[in-house]
């Protein structure tokens, strides 16, 4: 009897040999045993980490230039590796994109001005959103003067960021690719001296409307040389006729040749 169960058991259980021992997992193999490695979830880095490697990210871009093409297709659509963290997933891109805002130089087109403005720091109510998240630097081209004398833009955005920023990021430069491809017109610098001139925006008194919101709108027409203040309605100054030299816009006119006009 003792013989014939040992027998029995030792049917039952298989040699030695076939039921090697599992091997511990490899934290960097995938359970299905194709034994490629895992790539480590970026999101499961904490929120500090993630951090740092978007401000090191952010740092590494330098100057980066923007513009709007609605028109644009997959063949021609310019490549954005300064943004491609932005890409990943909606949960990066909320992190991602204000660290890269804060941090970036930017420059951007003058035709391409009031898109940037809507896509970044809208105006709601008549207050500039988003403003924390003001880029360091930016830097608004002038060009060709046929082609950017036929936009008319609002820069009242442009005097609230540098109003409202840690910094006053926001300057006027001259087309540094059309001064290398065609050369640059003499008007596109006397522009930039007279907009830079603008939003220094020394006068106190018009620091503190465009603050209050009593001023609406800063529309800047190259075409005709005019810069029109327009005021709430409930606020147009008493001496509009004479604002321009309160607040020191009449000695640009008087320079510049530029019209100034409160309406």
């Amino acid at each position: 009897m003792e013989r014939e169960r040992a027998d029995s058991t030792a049917a039952a259980s298989p040699p030695a040999e076939l039921c090697p021992k599992k091997p511990k997992p490899d934290a960097m193999t995938p359970p299905n045993g194709s034994g490629s490695q895992q790539c480590f979830r970026f999101l499961d880095l904490s929120g500090e980490i993630r951090n740092h490697v978007y401000e090191a990210a952010a740092e590494s871009c330098g100057m980066v230039r923007l513009g709007h093409f609605p028109l644009l297709s997959e063949d021609n659509y310019p490549r954005r590796p300064h943004l491609a963290l932005a890409q990943v997933c909606r949960q990066v891109r909320s992190e991602y994109l204000p660290v890269f805002m804060r941090a970036a130089k930017l420059s951007v087109r003058w035709k391409h001005v009031a898109a940037f403005f809507d896509a970044f720091y809208p105006m709601v109510n008549g207050k500039i959103t988003n403003i924390k998240n003001a880029p360091s630097t930016l830097k608004i081209l002038l060009g060709n003067l046929h082609e950017d004398a036929m936009i008319t833009v609002d820069v009242l955005p442009i005097c609230l960021t540098n109003l409202l920023a840690d910094a006053s990021p926001c300057t006027f430069a001259p087309d540094p690719l059309e001064d290398w491809e065609i050369g640059i017109d003499q008007y596109d610098y006397d522009d930039t001296y007279m907009m830079n001139s603008v939003i220094e925006m020394r006068s106190e008194r018009l620091r503190d409307d465009i603050l209050s919101g009593k001023i609406q709108v800063i529309l800047w027409d190259l075409y005709i040389e005019e810069l029109q203040l327009q005021f709430n309605p409930q606020f147009v100054p008493e001496d509009r006729e004479t604002y321009p030299r309160e607040v020191g816009l009449l000695d640009i006119e008087d320079r510049m040749g530029y019209i100034f006009r409160v309406l």
